[in-house]
């Protein structure tokens, strides 16, 4: 009786994998439309994307090079690298107080008028520094190689 159950279960699945195989042509086209109208899915050689890529390059295209980058980055660089593009050299950072020369310059102010000196006051008796005692400080703590702390020079390892 086992095996008359088994080849049923067998049959039964033979039978609903061939079903899914008929129909899955008609429902992947209701659920997605024809490939040809997409044209992400239609196959396209690499000549041709690499024509495309370099067209967008030439004109300078960064909205469309960005989105395929975000699209597909992995494709994105493989298409990058098999046309010879390379990434720019980082931009240096600009140093404290540094201006770039795109930056218009602020026009010369002409100097101001010498500001009168307040009439001098008399001097005032000099004020001793108040100085506090220093405080006791703990001996700096050394680490080893194995991130503990080492013991104290003159102390006697065992």
């Amino acid at each position: 009786m086992p095996t008359r159950k088994t080849s049923e279960i067998t049959n039964l699945q033979g039978e609903i994998a061939n079903e899914i195989r008929g129909d899955a042509p008609e429902i992947a086209e209701m659920v997605f439309g024809k490939a040809i109208d997409m044209p992400d899915v239609v196959n396209v050689s690499n000549e041709r994307l690499d024509q495309i890529y370099r067209e967008a390059y030439l004109k300078d295209d960064r909205q469309w090079l960005q989105g395929e980058a975000k699209r597909d980055p992995e494709q994105f660089l493989k298409i990058a690298e098999r046309i010879g593009v390379q990434k720019p050299p980082p931009a240096p950072t600009p140093q404290p107080g540094f201006k770039p020369s795109s930056v218009p310059q602020a026009a010369p102010v002409a100097p101001l008028a010498p500001v009168p000196l307040p009439a001098p006051v008399a001097p005032i008796a000099p004020v001793a520094p108040i100085v506090s005692p220093p405080l006791p400080q703990a001996p700096p703590v050394i680490l080893g190689p194995n991130g503990q702390p080492l013991p104290p020079a003159g102390s006697v390892g065992v």
